[in-house]
């Protein structure tokens, strides 16, 4: 395996472990709270970036589309987000 896709299989898995993982609920409602749709925002500590935009359907389905973009590698992926799933704050 060289480098290069052990490079970008550690930036997928951890861009699906924001995706699923509680912890990282907070950067979420960052993303989805503060940042308007098309606006990036880096994940912290990584050289990954990430934006958001709505899907067909509208806000009211609190889904939206997720770009992750990875600058040092070219890599790119796209996730659909329940946006709505979000727990409330304590």
């Amino acid at each position: 395996m060289e480098l290069e896709d052990a490079t970008e299989e550690r930036v997928e898995a951890l861009c699906w472990e924001l995706l699923s993982e509680s912890e990282h609920e907070p950067f979420l409602r960052t993303l989805f709270g503060s940042k308007a749709a098309g606006q990036w925002l880096q994940v912290p500590d990584e050289e990954i970036f990430v934006t958001w935009l709505e899907v067909p359907g509208g806000p009211d389905e609190g889904f939206r589309l997720l770009l992750f973009v990875h600058n040092a590698s070219d890599w790119t992926m796209t996730a659909t987000y329940h946006a709505a799933r979000l727990r409330p704050r304590d």
